[in-house]
């Protein structure tokens, strides 16, 4: 088979043909995908948090045609043979596949290549309890996917190409992303949706990191910390009290106006769970949740925020 005769035969339209025309490298086919069977599907599955509820949604949607055996083969190759590369591959969100297990082979795709992220990670001496961690927010990706589209599936697949490549680490409260894709290597910020972030949890994630990576990955030396997030918009300072916990995180970074980008849709998303919604249906029990009703209603715009601080 080759691209438009997979495309074609899952029902796919053209946006997705980048995608899979990246796959389709003219090379030999890949080794099969070693996909495990039902019982060790699951336990990883609930190894790496999935939802109880989402569990015998995925088993039900194992991989049944040549042409998603297609794609999983040649998205674990593509998983294992760049093992500590750093960046994320495209992977689209699949919501509006015909077939539900279409819908979900990347999903199939990652739990093929977790011995292999795992026996990586093991080699470099990473701690088992980071490992886990990181690779479990593939749950919690399965988790707000369903907070968001009442759903099944992964919104945004391509983000855990990350962690399934060795580019990304859950330590503790903060995620750190590898990147040497520019030059000198810097460290991605990322701030997973597990709770509060209150500045002694991230003082301690910040503090494992400076351990963490010249200890695992010595041949690299970041020298500045970037995050581009919405709580990096300075205007949350204007509503929020100057002890917040937003605030206080965005005191840590040299705020980038040159890089800000307007987008309200990622606030609303992060806050509640909705990128477009009606603003009049909104909870409003929070300062946070009136900040961002009020000031869209003013005529405002929030902003995707950008810094960074010095390693």
């Amino acid at each position: 088979m080759d691209a438009a005769a997979v495309r074609d035969a899952l029902g796919l339209d053209g946006t997705f043909a980048d995608w899979l025309d990246g796959l389709d490298t003219g090379a030999p086919d890949p080794p099969r995908a070693p996909l495990p069977d039902a019982a060790t599907a699951a336990r990883l599955l609930e190894r790496v948090a999935v939802p109880a509820e989402d569990i015998p949604i995925v088993l039900a949607a194992r991989p049944s045609t040549d042409a998603e055996q297609w794609i999983v083969d040649r998205e674990h190759h593509l998983l294992v043979t760049t093992l500590g590369e750093t960046g994320y591959l495209w992977w689209p969100p699949l919501h509006d596949a015909p077939a539900r297990s279409t819908q979900l082979m990347h999903v199939w795709a990652f739990l093929a290549a977790l011995p292999g992220v795992r026996e990586w990670h093991a080699a470099r001496g990473i701690p088992d309890g980071v490992s886990w961690a990181t690779l479990a927010d593939l749950g919690q990706n399965l988790y707000e996917n369903q907070l968001i589209n009442h759903d099944t599936g992964l919104d945004v697949p391509w983000w855990m190409t990350l962690h399934f490549r060795g580019g990304i680490y859950q330590l503790g409260r903060l995620q750190f992303e590898r990147r040497t894709s520019r030059g000198d290597s810097a460290l991605g910020v990322h701030i997973p949706e597990t709770g509060p972030m209150t500045p002694d949890a991230c003082d301690a994630s910040i503090a494992w990191a400076h351990e963490f990576f010249p200890a695992h990955f010595p041949e690299e030396t970041p020298v500045l910390a970037t995050c581009a997030s919405w709580l990096l918009d300075p205007q949350l300072a204007d509503y929020l009290p100057t002890d917040s916990n937003i605030v206080r995180f965005q005191q840590r970074f040299t705020l980038r106006p040159d890089k800000t980008v307007a987008d309200n849709s990622s606030i609303c998303r992060f806050v509640f769970h909705d990128p477009d919604p009606d603003l009049d249906a909104l909870p409003q029990d929070t300062t946070l949740q009136r900040a961002i009703v009020s000031h869209i209603k003013a005529g405002g715009t929030w902003q995707m925020g950008n810094g960074w601080f010095e390693w």
